[in-house]
């Protein structure tokens, strides 16, 4: 039986130990909307530019949702943008301060790593976006992190010094994944946009590097354009969209970098 919180049911599939809830969730090709494969553990946990998810066993959220937008794929870049509002006011209203969303999609606290976002779509033969995998990680209750890790990634119980629930997360956090998603398809993207941007001290003023596809970008963000891409207005004056690129906060002369 669908496991039903608040008015979207979800159908979901739990399991011990899983190499990536995505790869599972892929293989289920006649599931239906709101299908969901959490895990205990991942042995091969996939994010971003195909970096690793570390997925320690019962420590963190593991977890993928299929979506069926039915939309033209020139829109399937406000899913990872949807995702991460969701991902930020379910961590601000479990009691975590400071949550930041750096573009498209990381979770952070204090410039460090605390979720992240792999969203995977597959397209009909007319174009249209018939699935999408939203992949979500978040790191609860973790006391540490290997090295290279230990540099750069957080935990809510780091952050909090309390150890917390992963179902009562997973929960909370397919509701406001549920709330967004809705709200995308009936009102468009002005309504991700506006709460995207109120989430993220990435979207206006931010002073960033990005490096795209080997070449290295700098300028000061500018917003989102129509489709989710972040505007960055170059040393040149020029407004140029950024896709996809890893972006990183450069610091003014004499800041000292988050310990």
């Amino acid at each position: 039986m669908p496991e039903t919180s608040g008015r979207q049911p979800f159908l979901i599939h739990h399991l011990s130990t899983v190499d990536s809830t995505n790869t599972y969730l892929k293989g289920l090709r006649d599931a239906p909307e709101w299908t969901v494969v959490t895990a205990d553990e991942q042995t091969a946990g996939r994010g971003r530019h195909s970096n690793q998810w570390h997925s320690a066993a019962g420590a963190g959220l593991y977890l993928s949702a299929l979506l069926r937008p039915g939309t033209t794929i020139k829109r399937a870049g406000w899913l990872s943008l949807l995702a991460a509002v969701a991902g930020a006011e379910t961590l601000r209203d479990l009691g975590l301060d400071g949550v930041d969303i750096k573009w498209p999609n990381d979770l952070l606290v204090g410039e460090r790593k605390i979720g992240g976002i792999l969203i995977e779509s597959e397209t009909s033969s007319n174009g249209r976006l018939d699935r999408a995998i939203v992949g979500m990680g978040m790191n609860l209750n973790h006391t540490q992190f290997p090295p290279p890790l230990d540099r750069t990634a957080t935990s809510y119980r780091i952050e909090t010094g309390q150890a917390i629930e992963v179902a009562a997360v997973r929960r909370q956090l397919l509701e406001r994944l549920a709330h967004w998603y809705q709200r995308w398809r009936n009102e468009g993207e002005d309504a991700i946009r506006d709460r995207w941007l109120a989430s993220s001290s990435y979207g206006r003023g931010r002073a960033v590097g990005v490096n795209v596809a080997g070449e290295r970008v700098e300028g000061i963000t500018a917003g989102l354009d129509p489709e989710g891409a972040l505007l960055l207005i170059t040393p040149s004056g020029a407004v140029r969209p950024i896709v996809t690129g890893e972006v990183s906060h450069l610091r003014p002369v004499g800041e000292a970098p988050s310990s």
